[in-house]
C-alpha cells in the first residue's frame, strides 16, 4: 500500500533573555503574551506539523506546553545559530519557519498557512520579511542550517543561507503582519491601539496600564487632510508607500540605515545617522525648532540618535529603546548632550505642533527630561514607564 510522503514543516520560536529592570520585565511580559498567542494560532494550522519553543523562562515554557508546543530548554550560554541548528536537527525538519517571540504578532493564520505550503511546493529557497534585519525566516531544506557559518543573531540568517547554502531569497508579500514587530515600549503602545491584538497579549498590555492617549492624538492627526508628518528612524520603504496610499497627509522622511548588523557595518564602526548630523549642525534645540516649523506630528520609535558618539554603534537589547546608536559601553547609561530641551507652549499665533508619540495639544517637543513630570510639573511625562530606567530622555 502506497502512502503519500508529507514533508515535515515546523515552526521554531526562540524567546528568552535576562531582564534586569522594571521596563525590561514589562516588555518581557508582553513578549510572553505574544509568544503564547502565536502558539495558540499556529496549533490550529494543519499545514504546520510541530511548534518548537526554546526559552529560558519557566513560566512561558509551562504555558506553551499546555498549548501544545514542544519546549526545548535553552542551554547557556545562548547562541542563536547553534540553538536553531539543534532544534532543526533534533526535530528532523524538512522545512522551517523561524520567528522570535515578539515577531509578526499580526501575521494571520492564512499567511502562515501559505508560507508552510510554499515550503513544500518550492525547494532551495529562503523566505524573509527583511533581508537586512529579519524578523521571520522560512527556508527549505531545513538542513541548510548545517551548511552555513552559524550566525549569533537572526538578522543575518537570510543572508547566510543565501550566500553559504545557495538558497534563493524570496520576499514575503507585504502586509502589516509581515512588517510589524515589537522592539520598544512605543511599539507596545502602538500595538495597544489595534483591535487585532489577541488574548494573551491584550491581557499583558492591560496589566501594564500604560497611557496611550497621546499616541491616539497623533493617530487622529494622521487622518487630517493635508497634515504635515515628519517621520524619522529606520523607516521601511513599504511603510512610506502604505502611508502615501491610504493617508492624506504629506510626508517628510529621514530614513536611517537599516541592516547595520547584517551587513557588518555596525561591527566595523561604519554606521552614520543623518538625524545625528543635523543635530550636530543645528544643535538639539535648533533641530527640534526646525522640525516644529515644518511638521504637525513627528511619530518615531527612536527619534533622537546619540550624535555625540564619534563612531555610532548598534546597542544590545537593554538600550534598544533608549537609543539605536549609542556605543556598547554607554548603552545602559545613556544621557542626552543637553537638558535644555523641555516641553514648552508653542509660540503664540502659530498653529504648528510637533508631537513625539502623540505629544500634547498646543505643545511642541523641545526635549523631555523624563522625571515623571515636565514643564515645571504641569505636564505628564510622555512615557512614564521609562522613568524606572533612569533614562533622561525619550
Amino acid at each position: 500500500m502506497n502512502t503519500m510522503f508529507r514533508e515535515r514543516v515546523g515552526v521554531v520560536i526562540l524567546e528568552g533573555g535576562q531582564p534586569t529592570d522594571l521596563v525590561e520585565h514589562q516588555m518581557v511580559s508582553v513578549r510572553r503574551g505574544m509568544t503564547l498567542d502565536a502558539i495558540a494560532k499556529l496549533r490550529h494550522i494543519p499545514e504546520i506539523d510541530v511548534i518548537y519553543l526554546s526559552t529560558n523562562y519557566p513560566e512561558l515554557a509551562a504555558a506553551a506546553t499546555e498549548l501544545g508546543a514542544v519546549v526545548v530548554p535553552e542551554e547557556p550560554p545562548f547562541h542563536f545559530g547553534r540553538c536553531l541548528q539543534y532544534v532543526i536537527n533534533q526535530g528532523n525538519l524538512d522545512g522551517i519557519i523561524y520567528m522570535g517571540g515578539a515577531s509578526c504578532p499580526f501575521l494571520t493564520a492564512d499567511e502562515f498557512r501559505q508560507i508552510a505550503r510554499d515550503l513544500r511546493r518550492y525547494k532551495n529557497v529562503v523566505y524573509t520579511n527583511n533581508p537586512q534585519s529579519a524578523d521571520i525566516v522560512a527556508f527549505t531544506p531545513a538542513k541548510a542550517i548545517n551548511m552555513i557559518d552559524l550566525p549569533d543573531n537572526d538578522n543575518v540568517l537570510p543572508t547566510r543561507l543565501r550566500q553559504g547554502a545557495g538558497l534563493e531569497r524570496v520576499f514575503l508579500p507585504h502586509s502589516v503582519g509581515v512588517h510589524f514587530d515589537i522592539d520598544t515600549p512605543s511599539d507596545v503602545l502602538v500595538m495597544s491601539l489595534s483591535p487585532r491584538v489577541e488574548q494573551y497579549t491584550r491581557q499583558a498590555i492591560a496589566a501594564l496600564n500604560w497611557d496611550n492617549s497621546r499616541l491616539r492624538q497623533a493617530m487622529n492627526h494622521l487622518a487630517l487632510p493635508e497634515s504635515n508628518i515628519f517621520l524619522a528612524g529606520r523607516v521601511n520603504p513599504w511603510t512610506m508607500q502604505h502611508i502615501g496610499m491610504y493617508y492624506r497627509s504629506r510626508l517628510r522622511v529621514i530614513s536611517e540605515e537599516r541592516g547595520m548588523r547584517a551587513t557588518g557595518r555596525a561591527e566595523r564602526g561604519e554606521v552614520h545617522s543623518l538625524l545625528a548630523f543635523m543635530m550636530e549642525q543645528l544643535s538639539p534645540q535648533g533641530l527640534i525648532d526646525y522640525i516644529s516649523s515644518i511638521a504637525d506630528a513627528a511619530p518615531s520609535t527612536r527619534l533622537f540618535p546619540s550624535s555625540w558618539v564619534a563612531t555610532l554603534w548598534w546597542p544590545a537589547a537593554c538600550g534598544l529603546w533608549s537609543t539605536p546608536y549609542a556605543s556598547p559601553t554607554d548603552r545602559c547609561n545613556y544621557r542626552p548632550p543637553t537638558t535644555a530641551m523641555q516641553l514648552s507652549p508653542i509660540t503664540p499665533g502659530s498653529d504648528r505642533r510637533c508631537r513625539n508619540y502623540g505629544g500634547t495639544e498646543s505643545l511642541k517637543v523641545k526635549w523631555l527630561g523624563c522625571k515623571g513630570v515636565t514643564n515645571g510639573g504641569k505636564l505628564p511625562c510622555l512615557f512614564p514607564p521609562c522613568c524606572s530606567r533612569g533614562i533622561d530622555y525619550i
